[in-house]
């Protein structure tokens, strides 16, 4: 089995092709909802739509769900089978994630699979927004609290492809200033 932290692809998506995302990402936003139990935490505030097979953006998305495969199997060994729906995602001032993982298999949209790998394309302009850093906590990284804004993620651009395992504790710290977008993904093996 191989093993890596994350994984970081700057330029992945053109500025063209991020607006192209932003525009078909808008459509149909809400409140996004965390279920865990049959409970609503308030671990979470952040707007979301999905975005399916067969869309206008198709050929894009395709190109994101084959990277996140290429690059799971390469670095992780980790041969996924199917991905859920791509989540379109807008952090305002103030929204946030709180620290969670993705891989429990209550929020699996695919029966009987479990997310293995998660990615997370960002497509607002670092000038856009303050804030809304990625964060991971990571065994034995060289850290008082073990908690990773890695400086590549940290300082990332428009178009940055960021892949890691479904099981790492992560959040998306709130937003500061300006608007925050971007797209998720997970893959189950």
């Amino acid at each position: 089995m191989r093993l890596s932290n994350y994984i970081f692809i700057e330029n992945f998506f053109s500025k063209d092709e991020c607006e192209k995302v932003i525009q078909e990402g808008e459509k149909n936003l809400q409140d996004a909802l965390v279920q865990q139990r049959g409970k609503v935490p308030t671990i979470r505030d952040t707007k979301v739509s999905f975005i399916y097979s067969g869309s206008n953006i198709h050929d894009l998305m395709q190109k994101f769900v084959d990277q996140v495969i290429a690059e799971s199997s390469h670095f992780y060994g980790c041969n996924l089978k199917d991905c859920e729906a791509i989540q379109y995602t807008k952090y305002e001032k103030g929204m946030f994630y709180g620290w969670h993982t993705d891989s429990a298999l209550e929020i699996s949209d695919l029966k009987n699979n479990v997310r293995d790998m998660s990615a997370s394309l960002i497509l607002s302009s670092d000038q856009e927004y303050e804030g809304g850093s990625l964060q991971m906590i990571l065994n034995n990284c060289i850290s008082k609290d073990n908690i990773v804004t890695p400086h590549d993620v940290q300082n990332q651009k428009q178009g940055t492809l960021i892949i890691f395992p479904s099981n790492v504790l992560h959040q998306v710290t709130p937003v500061t200033l300006g608007i925050r977008k971007s797209i998720v993904l997970w893959g189950c093996s």
